[in-house]
C-alpha cells in the first residue's frame, strides 16, 4: 500500500502519461517483418482448414449411410471408438490431418 502523497502522486502521473513519441530499434524492425511473414503462411493454413473442416453431423451422417460403427470407422482411420465418438458429439474438433482420414475413410475424396 502506498501512503507517502508524493509516491501516490507520482505513480498517478505514470498511470496517466501520453507517450508522444516514440521510436522502434531496428531490432524490433527486423522482428516485426518476420512475424508478419509468419502471420501470412499462417493465413494460408487456416483457409485451408476452413476448406477442408468437417461439421460433426456430416461426419456421424456419413459414416451411417455406410453402414459404419463408430468402432469400424476408428478402425479405418487408427484411431480409437471414444474417439470417434468424441468428434462426432463435437466434444473437439479433429486436427487437419485427422480430417484427411476421416475423408478417406468414408469415401469423401
Amino acid at each position: 500500500m502506498l501512503t507517502d502523497a508524493a509516491l501516490r502522486g507520482k505513480w498517478n502521473r505514470l498511470m496517466h502519461a501520453r507517450i508522444l513519441y516514440f521510436e522502434m530499434p531496428p531490432e524490433w524492425k527486423k522482428q516485426l517483418v518476420k512475424s508478419k511473414k509468419k502471420q501470412r503462411t499462417t493465413n494460408c493454413q487456416t483457409k485451408l482448414k476452413s476448406q477442408i473442416a468437417l461439421s460433426t453431423e456430416y461426419i456421424l451422417e456419413a459414416r451411417k449411410k455406410l453402414g459404419l460403427s463408430q468402432r469400424d470407422l476408428a478402425q479405418l482411420t487408427s484411431k480409437s471408438q471414444s474417439w470417434t465418438r468424441d468428434i462426432e458429439n463435437g466434444r473437439f474438433q479433429a486436427k487437419l490431418e485427422d480430417q484427411i482420414l476421416l475423408r478417406k475413410a468414408l469415401g469423401m475424396n
